[in-house]
């Protein structure tokens, strides 16, 4: 495999890695959650096609030690179901194209939050509204409630191309 596409994507994971464990992956350390994360960080690129020799280079072990973490990785995610989350959460963030949050500082990611609020709101609004237009329909002092209510029940699922076909002509034709 090309070795600059390896390396951008095992920066990238590394990144990610980091964030996730709140640690330095490369920190030469044999502290369980640093094993973990180099676990993990293992496990995610072997399944991406790399070599077992790449992926020890890039955390600067062995690929003895690599081949160790990758036989014992299912056991510990068995064992660990906060870590097979993490795994899990890892996978799906490396596979991504670009997120734009991880390359946000605390400022950006504050006004952004702020942004995802203001669209929540708008959007609860737009619910609001949808739910209450759809009370009245169904509600039975509406003008059109039993027509809906004979229409909800009676008509079989796949079918509403073809009554509506046969309203049209029926409405036409008043």
């Amino acid at each position: 495999m090309n070795t600059s596409r390896f390396n951008e994507e095992s920066a990238k994971l590394k990144e990610i890695i980091n964030l996730e464990f709140d640690l330095d992956i490369m920190k030469p350390s044999r502290e369980r959650r640093y094993v973990d994360s180099r676990m993990v960080y293992s496990l995610v690129l072997k399944n991406r096609g790399y070599s077992y020799s790449k992926i020890a280079r890039s955390i600067n072990k062995t690929h003895s030690t690599v081949l160790y973490y990758l036989r014992d990785i299912g056991v510990v995610l068995n064992q660990y179901p906060e870590l097979n989350k993490i795994y899990h959460r890892v996978n799906i963030s490396h596979n991504v194209k670009y997120d734009p949050v991880y390359d946000m500082d605390s400022v950006d990611l504050r006004n952004h939050i702020h942004e995802l609020r203001d669209s929540i709101d708008a959007l609860s609004l737009q619910l609001k509204e949808v739910k209450s237009d759809l009370d009245v329909c169904e509600n039975n002092e509406g003008r059109l409630s039993k027509i809906f209510h004979i229409l909800k029940t009676r008509l079989p699922k796949g079918k509403e191309d073809k009554l509506q076909s046969k309203l049209i002509t029926l409405i036409n034709g008043l």
